[in-house]
């Protein structure tokens, strides 16, 4: 499997700008993982353990 590259921005909702991945704290980076991550399960036909 090849390594991703380039650029990832992000924003909220109720934010108006774009920010860039590298300038987000580390927080923000294992909030938005952990969410990104669940959902991948879930779309792989993963459920979470209760």
């Amino acid at each position: 499997m090849q390594k991703i590259t380039g650029q990832l921005y992000i924003r909220a909702e109720h934010e108006t700008e774009y920010r860039r991945w590298d300038d987000l704290s580390k927080e923000e980076m294992e909030k938005i993982s952990e969410c990104l991550n669940r959902e991948a399960a879930k779309a792989g036909g993963f459920h979470e353990a209760a």
